[in-house]
């Protein structure tokens, strides 16, 4: 473990948040990737029940059979063979990391991303090859790239759209792109779909031709349900890849906790419209960060189309903007170095927040850079 990766730098500048705020300072919270709402109160009394009732043991492994089926009416999947229940979206990633890939397999890493790619493929021995995405092109990966990053080692690309930490939503022609690499090179695609409600044209490249039996889903309840400390996550994957990840996930984690899980089946069957006005504001947020960011001078915005993040670039910021903009200005952000390299001019914000906390938030932003 001499070679583990440095605790995660979204958590640094969060800590360091909360720290000036237990000293008296008011600070705006952009940092985090978590929803602004509480939990749906279908998914609390869900909860509540099943503690008062004495569910407090293990559950399946693969989770309770009721919350599998609930998920398989949403994805194509067998919830007896081929849908886990994980301990949140991490486990999910860790799992599919862990059942697949041998010590020394390489897995591409379109970045900007969430560090937790890297950080996990190291943990279980694997080599993360980072595969730098252009701002001009949305951030969306460039097939031709990826192919060119491909040797004997690779066994795994990453599929995360929408992104974090960038809104990209990648389009179907670059999906089939990606999809006819996996298939060309007989790779298997990790599609992370845990922002795809926060997307008007989200597709799974498990949909295309030739990548159900290639393709495994991490997704969760964190950001759609607004649950992100319930720590439930599922994954979704044919047979054939399962077992192996199945196999990780009973001896690290046993089960998800089993009050959490008929909380999440409840939220899955009954939060709709709750996901429906969730989704909705947040497409009013995405609207007023283009529109107050374009007409800010030094302050660039990619294309972002999804989740609930931007990525801009900030002219001539370079490392150190983040920590004097919370210093200075009480507005917490994330440098963009923390998502790959050569992106210190770039910052991420989250406008999973109050309107009032991200009108805050952009002021203090827009006067940091003036």
């Amino acid at each position: 473990m001499a070679e583990a990766p440095k605790p995660s730098g979204i958590r640094a500048v969060f800590d360091r948040a909360l720290q000036l705020e237990a000293e008296g300072r008011e600070i705006v919270h952009l940092e985090i990737g978590r929803p602004h709402v509480g939990s749906p109160e279908v998914a609390v009394q869900a909860a509540r029940a099943a503690l008062a009732s004495g569910d407090v043991h293990y559950t399946a492994n693969r989770g309770i059979p009721s919350l599998r089926a609930a998920l398989a009416e949403r994805l194509p999947y067998d919830p007896a063979t081929e849908i886990v229940v994980t301990t949140g979206g991490s486990e999910a990633v860790f799992a599919a990391f862990r059942g697949l890939l041998q010590p020394g397999d390489e897995v591409l890493v379109p970045t900007p991303a969430w560090p937790h790619y890297d950080a996990l493929a190291r943990l279980v021995g694997a080599v993360p090859v980072l595969v730098p995405c252009r701002a001009e092109d949305g951030f969306a990966p460039d097939p031709a790239a990826l192919a060119a990053a491909v040797s004997p080692r690779t066994r795994m690309v990453v599929v995360s759209s929408p992104s974090n930490p960038t809104g990209a939503v990648f389009g179907r022609h670059t999906l089939e792109q990606l999809a006819a690499l996996c298939r060309d090179r007989d790779l298997v695609a990790l599609s992370d779909e845990i922002y795809r409600r926060f997307a008007d044209d989200h597709v799974s490249i498990a949909t295309l031709d030739g990548m159900r039996e290639r393709t495994v889903i991490a997704d969760s309840c964190s950001k759609t349900y607004a649950m992100t400390g319930w720590r439930v996550g599922w994954i979704a994957a044919p047979e054939a890849l399962m077992g192996p990840i199945a196999t990780v996930h009973q001896y690290v984690a046993v089960c998800a906790p089993s009050f959490a899980q008929a909380g999440a089946e409840a939220a899955i069957r009954h939060a709709e419209p709750f996901v429906a006005a969730l989704t909705a504001e947040y497409a009013q947020r995405r609207a007023t960060v283009r529109d107050r960011l374009a007409a800010a001078p030094g302050i660039e915005l990619p294309a972002a189309d999804g989740a609930f993040y931007a990525f801009p670039r900030i002219s001539g910021a370079g490392p150190g903007f983040a920590g004097r903009l919370l210093e200075e200005r009480g507005v917490a952000v994330v440098p963009g170095e923390v998502f790959g390299p050569g992106l210190e001019d770039h910052v991420r914000l989250s406008y999973g927040v109050s309107a009032a906390q991200l009108d805050a938030g952009l002021d203090g932003l827009i006067a940091a850079v003036a």
